[in-house]
């Protein structure tokens, strides 16, 4: 796809045809009952099978964290350089499974807790522009974290708006966590109310 960009057309249309990109649905439709606690609850399933189902997924997680993020990053650098509509459609599928993975880690959380098998552990948000929310931003969105590190250098400050470098700016949280990443941002009154609009926040 990098040296031959006429191929681009082509390929997307094979992976519509092939209906590639709908694969995920297929599974969802087998194993529905893995991403809602109240479905686990009412599985037929025997509560071992289920514990063993949990503990192992979440074991899982443990060792590898969700495994689409790096799938989701790789694709966001590689369309930054060689802007493809094939690797677009590639981010916009890692971000679904990254999405959909993401519920089945909650529900099987939820699961376990709600037998004393596992403690609640209520996540901790990252403050803008500390190391562990780049390291964070860089798991899944390379270029948004590259763009917040110009910003931040032409500023020669951290306490600048992650967007734009304006001052002054104040720490928000995304109202609803996204699945991978950080999900706060440092913004400026102006770029709050822009990204505000798709993406509730509060500050914190």
């Amino acid at each position: 796809m990098v040296e031959h960009e006429d191929a681009d057309a082509h390929l997307v249309k094979a992976l519509h045809s092939s209906k590639y990109l709908e694969l995920w649905k297929d599974e969802f439709t087998r194993n529905f009952w893995q991403y809602n606690v109240a479905l686990i609850e009412g599985h037929r399933g025997s509560d071992k099978r289920k514990r063993r189902y949990c503990e192992e997924l979440l074991e899982d997680e443990r060792l590898c964290k969700n495994r689409f993020i790096l799938n989701h990053a790789g694709y966001v650098t590689v369309n930054t350089l060689y802007p493809r509509q094939y690797f677009e459609a590639k981010i916009d599928l890692y971000a679904a499974l990254t999405e959909f993975h993401a519920r089945r880690i909650k529900a099987a959380t939820n699961w376990l807790e709600r037998r004393g098998l596992a403690k609640s552990a209520p996540p901790s948000l990252l403050r803008p522009h500390t190391p562990e929310w780049f390291t964070s931003l860089r798991e899944w969105n390379p270029k948004q974290a590259a763009m917040s590190e110009a910003a931040i250098t032409a500023a020669g400050s951290l306490n600048v708006c992650s967007v734009c470098a304006d001052d002054p700016a104040r720490d928000y949280a995304m109202v609803r966590m996204p699945a991978a990443g950080p999900g706060t941002l440092k913004l400026c009154e102006d770029c709050f109310k822009l990204r505000s609009v798709d993406e509730p926040m509060n500050p914190f």
